[in-house]
Formats: C-alpha cells, sequence, structure tokens
C-alpha cells in the first residue's frame, strides 16, 4: 500500500482570484440605491441587463454592492458599465420599472437615472446553485436582489 495522502492546507502564490468577491448578506428586504448599470452578454449570446445597488441601511452591510440581473432583448451599443438596451414591455425590468415609478403617457423608453433618485426597497436573497444547477460551496454562494418592492 501507498502512502496516504497529505491533506494539510498549504498556503501559496500560485494564482489570484480576479474581481470584487460577491457580498453574502442574509435574506431579507433591504433599503437599495442604484449605482451603476451594465449590460452584457451571458455564454457570449443571451443579452443580460444588471443594475448594481448599494445598501443605504445602517449597519453590517452597509455599502455592499448587489445586482438585480433582467433578460433583455438585445444590447444597443457596445455592452458594459451604463450600456444601452432594448427590453420586453412585459418582462420583468417593465414591471419593475411600472411598480416604483408612475409610468408616462408614452411608455417606449427606460429612464434610469430617475432610479438613481430614489431609494427603493428590495428584497435580497441568496444564490446556492451554480449555472449548472451544482450546489455552491459555502464560500461561493452570493446575494443578488431578487424583486425591486417599492420606493421606500
Amino acid at each position: 500500500m501507498g502512502a496516504a495522502p497529505d491533506l494539510r492546507i498549504v498556503s501559496s502564490n500560485d494564482g489570484e482570484v480576479a474581481g470584487d468577491i460577491p457580498a453574502l448578506l442574509s435574506p431579507g428586504e433591504y433599503q437599495l440605491i442604484l449605482d451603476h448599470w451594465k449590460t452584457g452578454k451571458l455564454f457570449g449570446r443571451t443579452p443580460k441587463l444588471a443594475l448594481w445597488f448599494k445598501v443605504a441601511d445602517q449597519g453590517e452591510h452597509f455599502g455592499a454592492m448587489v445586482p438585480r440581473y433582467y433578460n433583455v432583448i438585445s444590447l444597443r451599443g457596445k455592452p458594459g458599465r451604463g450600456g444601452q438596451f432594448k427590453a420586453a414591455a412585459g418582462g420583468d425590468l417593465a414591471r419593475d420599472y411600472a411598480r416604483l415609478l408612475a409610468l408616462p403617457h408614452r411608455f417606449d423608453r427606460f429612464d434610469l437615472q430617475q432610479l438613481r433618485k430614489r431609494v427603493i426597497v428590495g428584497r435580497v436573497g441568496t444564490v446556492l446553485t451554480g449555472a449548472r444547477q451544482e450546489v455552491l460551496a459555502p464560500a461561493s454562494q452570493y446575494s443578488v436582489v431578487r424583486e425591486l418592492v417599492r420606493i421606500g
């Protein structure tokens, strides 16, 4: 029989994690302020919009950044921070927008700057599984905004 494998944790500098570690908050309702939005393509194909919110509640999670992701029909122009998009009239973005803001008579544009001027109550949840429905290790779990509830 061979020797037992060495199971000690070894600290090395072979690699590093790029980017910020996603926030992990306790599930519940938080006061949020829209910081920015980004457009991009999931797996290089599916157009997405992410609204990034800062937690405004005083306490442990003050200032934490949490996203709200939306499917959109297409991206207009270059994807990235502040990118332009086309969203479905009956989609989640249109519904959240209508719930939070009085709709203009002509509802054919989104003015996300209007959301930046308000405190929004959002329901935050934890992502427990990955894209292939595998269970994420506790260190890999993160929070997202599941629903924008109302203007706070």
